[in-house]
C-alpha cells in the first residue's frame, strides 16, 4: 500500500472534498484526485463515490479512514515520544468512565483539562459496562476497584468509603440507638442483607436492616434518604455536603466498604503524550484544591481507621487527621 497515497486519501476524507483538502494543504485538486485513484487501484476497491457535489466515502472508504487515522495517530505519538517531552499534547483522547464518577466529577474535570491542554479533544463515553480498551480503541478508562487485567496499567487517584446515613429525625423516631433495626434502601443490584456491619469509635457494630425499597442508582437512593424513606450505605463523596450541613447523620463507615478509583491505559502500546498528560493531570486534580475543606475546618473531626497511608489519600494540615 502506498502510504503517501493513503495519507492524501485521509486528507481528502477529513476535509470532505478535494477543494477543501487542496486549500488546506496547498496542493492541487488534480494531484489529490490522482493519489486517491492510485490508492483505489492498488487496493482493488472503490473508496469514494464520485459525481456528487460533496465527497462521500463508500462503506469500505469509511472503514479504511477509521483504521488508518488510528495508525497515523500512533505514528505521530511515536514521533512525539522520540522527540521528547517538549511537544504540547494534541489530538483526540477517548475516555470511558462509570456513571457515578462522571456525574460527580467529569464535567469540571474535563473543563479544567481543556483549559490546560486546549489542543486535546476529550471524547468521554459514560457507561457502567467495562469496555475493552484495546478492541474499542479507548485511550484511557476510569474504573472502581478494578480487577488485575493483563495489558492494563495505571494509577490510583481517588479513594472513597461507604457510610451508613440516615436523617436525624428518622433516627430519633427509631429510638436513636444503633441497637434498633432501621428501614433499609439498597441498590437494585444488591443482595438484601439483614444487617449492616458498621465501624464506630468503640468497634464494629451490627445494625439491623429492614428492606423497604431497592433503587437502580445512588442518586435515587440519595433523594429517598433525604426525604426520610430510610437509611442507606452510600459513598461519602455523595453525602459529604449533607453530613457537613447536618441534613444527614452518619452512623459510621461500612466494614469492607472502601473503594479505589483508578485511571488505566494499555501497556501494549506506547503511551501517547495525551495519555501521559491526562494520567498526570487527573492525579494532580484530586490531590490539590478540588476536594472539600478539611473536616476540622468544618467543625466535623473524623478519625482514621487503620494505617492512614493505606486507608485515605489526604491528611488534614490543621489537625493531622486523615480524610
Amino acid at each position: 500500500m502506498d502510504l503517501i497515497a493513503l495519507e492524501d486519501f485521509l486528507l481528502v476524507a477529513r476535509y470532505g472534498g478535494l477543494s477543501a483538502a487542496a486549500r488546506a494543504s496547498s496542493r492541487s485538486k488534480a494531484t489529490l484526485s490522482r493519489q486517491v485513484m492510485r490508492l483505489e487501484d492498488s487496493l482493488g476497491i472503490r473508496l469514494v463515490e464520485r459525481g456528487t457535489s460533496r465527497l462521500r466515502l463508500t462503506p469500505e472508504g469509511k472503514i479504511l479512514q477509521a483504521r488508518a487515522e488510528g495508525i497515523f495517530s500512533e505514528f505521530r505519538d511515536l514521533e512525539a515520544a522520540m522527540q521528547g517531552k517538549g511537544r504540547e499534547p494534541e489530538g483526540r483522547l477517548r475516555l470511558s468512565a462509570p456513571l457515578l464518577f462522571s456525574h460527580l466529577y467529569l464535567g469540571k474535570l474535563a473543563a479544567a483539562f481543556r483549559e490546560k491542554y486546549p489542543k486535546v479533544l476529550l471524547e468521554a463515553h459514560v457507561e457502567d459496562r467495562q469496555v475493552d480498551l484495546v478492541e474499542e480503541e479507548f485511550d484511557v478508562v476510569i474504573r472502581v476497584n478494578p480487577r488485575s487485567v493483563h495489558g492494563l496499567v495505571g494509577k490510583r487517584f481517588r479513594t472513597d468509603q461507604l457510610v451508613l446515613v440516615i436523617r436525624h429525625d428518622l433516627y430519633r423516631q427509631r429510638g436513636g440507638s444503633a441497637s434498633e433495626s432501621l428501614p433499609a434502601i439498597l441498590l437494585s443490584s444488591q443482595k438484601a442483607d439483614p444487617c449492616w456491619h458498621v465501624t464506630m469509635a468503640d468497634g464494629v457494630k451490627r445494625i439491623g436492616a429492614q428492606l423497604v425499597m431497592q433503587l437502580p442508582s445512588y442518586f435515587m437512593i440519595h433523594a429517598a434518604v433525604l426525604s426520610g424513606a430510610g437509611a442507606s450505605a452510600m459513598p461519602r463523596s455523595i453525602v459529604e455536603e449533607d453530613l457537613q450541613s447536618g441534613a444527614l447523620l452518619s452512623l459510621g463507615e461500612l466494614e469492607g466498604g472502601a473503594t479505589e478509583i483508578w485511571v488505566l491505559y494499555s501497556a501494549r502500546r506506547l503511551a501517547s503524550p495525551r495519555v501521559v498528560a491526562f494520567v498526570q493531570f487527573i492525579g494532580d486534580y484530586f490531590d490539590t484544591g478540588y476536594l472539600p475543606k478539611s473536616p476540622c475546618r468544618q467543625g466535623l473531626p473524623r478519625f482514621c481507621r487503620g494505617d492512614a497511608a493505606n486507608s485515605y489519600r489526604h491528611r488534614c494540615p490543621d489537625c493531622n487527621l486523615c480524610f
